[in-house]
């Protein structure tokens, strides 16, 4: 087994974690209006998806056919994050009072 591999995909993986969650977040403040909710989300989902990207799944991809493999997992991860957290915003984030 290639640790380098399971290393770059559990670091994608909490990356791909933070990046839905605080996407999603974010969609929901700025459609209702939380202006500083959503700018520290977009600070913290560029930096998550740039971890993402360029750390992490460039050097996945650079192992090949196992790197993919490895981003198989991230994905799942993706998902899963982004179906619980939407059910979590829409109950917790409310429009700002007016």
């Amino acid at each position: 087994m290639n640790w380098d591999i399971v290393f770059y995909s559990v670091i994608g993986s909490a990356c791909m974690l933070v990046k839905d969650m605080v996407g999603t977040v974010l969609v929901d403040a700025i459609s209702n209006g939380k202006a500083r909710v959503a700018g520290f989300c977009d600070f913290v989902l560029d930096w998550a998806s740039i971890i993402l990207a360029a750390y992490s799944g460039v050097n996945l991809i650079k192992h090949g056919f196992w790197g993919w493999m490895g981003i198989i997992p991230i994905a799942i991860v993706g998902g899963f994050t982004t179906y619980h957290t939407v059910q979590w915003s829409h109950k917790n984030i409310k429009p700002e009072d007016e």
